[in-house]
């Protein structure tokens, strides 16, 4: 299975990819199989469980650009919306935009695994 084709429903179209890397998706290949082995979500979880919410907003910050360096718009929308929650004074809502983020975080890992 290719790696564009397991993770399509969670990219934009295929040119849109290939443009970004001037034509060279196996580089970006590479990186998506990296993004799926680094720990910032965990650690995201961490921080917020903890209530380090300085700590969580700098990396949801950093899962997000890395989301959209990688083309997965949808995942980055998700942590977007996490990120708008952990900016502002009111906490309310940020459980539930967590939960968001970690059910698309899963749906992911679970096609890294099918990819291994």
């Amino acid at each position: 299975m290719k790696i564009y084709d397991a993770f399509e429903p969670y990219l934009p179209d295929y040119i849109v990819i290939d443009k970004r890397f001037d034509g060279m998706v196996d580089i970006w290949e590479k990186y998506v199989i990296r993004f799926g082995t680094e720990n910032c979500f965990d650690e995201l979880k961490e921080a917020l469980k903890m209530g380090k919410y300085p700590e969580a907003t700098s990396l949801a910050h950093r899962l997000k650009g890395d989301a959209l360096n990688l083309a997965f718009h949808t995942y980055a929308d998700v942590i977007d919306e996490l990120l708008n929650v952990l900016k502002s004074n009111d906490k309310s809502g940020l459980k539930e935009k967590f939960l968001e983020v970690e059910k698309m975080h899963n749906e992911l890992q679970e096609i890294y695994m099918k990819l291994q």
